[in-house]
């Protein structure tokens, strides 16, 4: 072993050490919003390699670029796997003060030049010449609702100037990085990016698919397990996207990986840039081949027969979710109570019966509701306007949500649906995420579920609605979570979630014609 890797190996084990004092000083929610989650130095390594695959440069023309250097991960790793050659240039772009000073301490006499700056505000190179050939980074994991809005307005700005392409403005953090990062590329660099697997999937991510398959040439896009998170503290499944600055050919093929390793993939998928395009999904090409369809079903799209819609957000559950003991002691009148549900995990049964709600339940809940102002509410129910003013008390009725009514308390409109949806969840011991109930009550639920709310279809006329139904809550509970996923997302720890259109692309696998009972007209 040479100096120079026997050098390496001791930096790296400093700065693992110093790595895990800065996580131990911040709290989850202080690196949620700062989007500081370290990458694991064997994924460094396994990102680099798999990276320079595609690499046709010599090591000592390296031009070395990351943006979000951290604690230098990538860095180390790249010196290992290129056996501490010297690079002919690298640099590194922190934004936080005290990590960019320990990085200099680590890495100045390495051949790394450390930056404490915003890589969003640094000035790239103008000469073609002076800019990067090799990008690897893991940008900053920042919701869009932890940027302030001058910020977003300034980054959305930027990208528009310099690619002309138009953001939405839901999109995390790391989108703007990549994005920007364009201006700082060489002609035919090579860039990888450790993102969130989610931007395959989400309206916000198709500012970045139209970036990958229109401005530049995608290598490969490897998905990692959906139990397998690569970051303690981060609840997302990652993605690693690797491509080159060069214009993108119509024959092109990109390869799509799955698996725990991106250098020993379980599946390895070529599709054509074309078909990659067609599709408003990414991440079905890896889910239509790794997860086994008990059959392939002819039946009817979901949202042919129901519309899907949110329950009830009140705001502040908190205080609108009320028991009986709230309702007594405050003398709630009837006509300001409507029946509710529990979270899904406390639901004992997939079917609710109409007395359920006071038979099979702990606790009998409601939700609060009422349209009389302030004024009318203090004369006629005086003890209801105590706990109306135990709220404002809080600042509830100063909420995003509650602001925006004409009388804060006063909720919107749902009727009870006779199927509804728990869409997200984990696996459960019988490999449900998504769960279907059969309510037969009168309760309105909240937006811990989804609503199937039966169209106004024509079908054959039949005697019994509650029978039609039953026959669709049984054919419901028969399709396989696959079925339903891939039209859905995925999270870290095996988190699965649908939204409201995606489940209407669900097909439920039964022909209408083929029922014995068909509806006639149905209206909610």
């Amino acid at each position: 072993m040479n100096k120079q890797m026997s050098d390496g190996l001791i930096l790296e084990e400093k700065r693992i050490k110093l790595q895990k004092e800065i996580d131990a000083r911040q709290t989850k929610i202080e690196r949620n919003m700062q989007g500081q989650f370290a990458t694991p130095f064997k994924l460094a390594v396994d990102i680099i390699e798999a990276t320079l695959k595609y690499s046709d440069i010599q090591i000592n023309e390296v031009r070395f670029l990351e943006p979000a250097v951290g604690l230098g991960a990538f860095f180390s790793a790249f010196l290992k796997v290129n056996k501490g050659v010297k690079l002919g240039y690298a640099l590194g772009i922190e934004k936080d003060r005290k990590i960019a000073h320990l990085s200099k301490q680590l890495w100045e006499n390495q051949g790394i030049e450390i930056i404490n700056q915003d890589f969003t505000t640094c000035n790239p190179p103008i000469k073609e010449k002076d800019k990067f050939n090799t990008l690897i980074t893991n940008p900053p994991y920042v919701r869009h609702h932890h940027l302030l809005k001058e910020e977003k307005e300034r980054l959305i700005q930027l990208v528009n100037e310099n690619l002309n392409l138009k953001i939405n403005g839901l999109m995390g953090l790391y989108g703007y990085f990549l994005l920007i990062s364009h201006r700082w590329l060489q002609k035919d660099a090579l860039s990888s990016w450790l993102i969130p697997r989610e931007f395959m999937d989400v309206k916000y991510g198709k500012i970045i698919k139209k970036y990958l398959t229109e401005k530049v040439k995608l290598l490969q896009i490897h998905c990692f397990d959906i139990n397998d998170v690569q970051f303690d503290s981060a609840e997302v499944t990652s993605a690693v996207i690797i491509y080159k600055n060069t214009s993108p050919n119509a024959s092109n093929n990109i390869k799509f990986t799955y698996g725990s390793n991106i250098n020993h993939p379980s599946i390895i998928i070529e599709t054509s840039l074309q078909k990659l395009i067609s599709l408003e999904k990414w991440s079905n090409i890896v889910q239509e081949n790794t997860l086994t369809l008990a059959n392939t079903f002819e039946g009817t799209r979901l949202g042919d027969i129901f519309k899907v819609k949110r329950g009830i957000a009140t705001g502040a559950n908190d205080f609108f979710i009320i028991n009986k003991k709230i309702v007594e002691k405050y003398e709630i009148p009837e006509k300001f109570l409507i029946p509710t549900l529990p979270a899904p995990r406390f639901l004992t049964s997939r079917i609710i019966e109409n007395n359920s709600i006071k038979n099979s339940l702990e606790n009998q809940l409601f939700i609060l509701n009422c349209s009389l102002d302030k004024y009318d509410l203090e004369k006629q129910y005086p003890k209801t306007y105590e706990y109306i003013l135990i709220g404002e008390k809080k600042g509830l009725n100063e909420l995003y949500l509650t602001k925006s009514r004409n009388i804060w308390y006063k909720m919107e409109e749902r009727k009870p649906a006779p199927i509804i949806c728990s869409y997200s969840g984990r696996k459960s011991k019988k490999g449900e995420s998504i769960k279907f109930y059969r309510n037969k009550s009168k309760a309105v639920v909240i937006n811990s579920y989804y609503n199937l709310y039966p169209k106004q279809i024509i079908f054959e006329k039949i005697d019994n609605t509650e029978d039609f139904f039953d026959t669709i809550f049984n054919e419901l509970n028969t399709i396989n979570q696959s079925e339903i996923l891939k039209h859905g997302r995925s999270y870290g720890g095996g988190l699965n979630k649908i939204e409201p259109k995606e489940l209407e692309n669900v097909i439920i696998p039964v022909k209408f014609t083929e029922l014995k009972k068909p509806i006639q007209t149905l209206i909610i």
